[in-house]
């Protein structure tokens, strides 16, 4: 059976086994190569359509956010846990990382939102810090870019209707 995003609300995660048939490779040591590769793709298609997003980090850090269609990246990956509307993928062998928005998953006016939350985990996670605090400290981070924006209630009601897993992640932040 393929990945089915529709039961990851009864606790299902995919199989190593269906993650590798999504991506189209038959071992695991290709699973590095064939995303990076995905990654680059994704990236030269956004630079030549303009359709990347620089997002502050603050201390002179910008990174640029490739804007794509989710269906251009791995669905399993995409849909992992509540689903996302967006993905980091750093490659643990060289300096590069590939911030991914996907505009078929969140509203234009929640992409800074977004963007926050995975500028903040990303740089939580290169400061030593455990993935679970790193993902609650960026989810703190987009709540508090929300405020700012004062576009809090409405991303809120975004999250409740569109990712109620993470509608209630975020009730324990806020």
């Amino acid at each position: 059976m393929g990945f089915d995003p529709s039961r990851i609300a009864d606790g299902y995660k995919p199989t190593l086994e269906e993650i590798m048939d999504d991506i189209g490779i038959d071992s695991p040591d290709e699973f590095r190569a064939a995303v990076l590769d995905r990654c680059k793709e994704i990236y030269a298609n956004a630079k030549k359509s303009e359709n990347i997003f620089h997002k502050s980090a603050g201390e002179g850090n910008t990174y640029s956010m490739a804007l794509c269609n989710s269906s251009d990246f791995y669905q399993t990956l995409v849909n992992m846990g509540s689903g996302n509307c967006a993905l980091t993928v750093k490659d643990d062998y060289s300096s590069d990382v590939y911030f991914l928005v996907f505009t078929n998953k969140v509203p234009p006016e929640f992409i800074d939102v977004v963007a926050s939350h995975e500028v903040a985990e990303y740089q939580a996670l290169c400061d030593g810090i455990d993935q679970s605090l790193a993902h609650k400290t960026a989810s703190l981070a987009e709540i508090t870019r929300a405020r700012e924006l004062d576009i809090e209630d409405s991303y809120l009601e975004y999250l409740r209707e569109s990712y109620p897993g993470k509608y209630a992640e975020m009730q324990d932040i806020i």
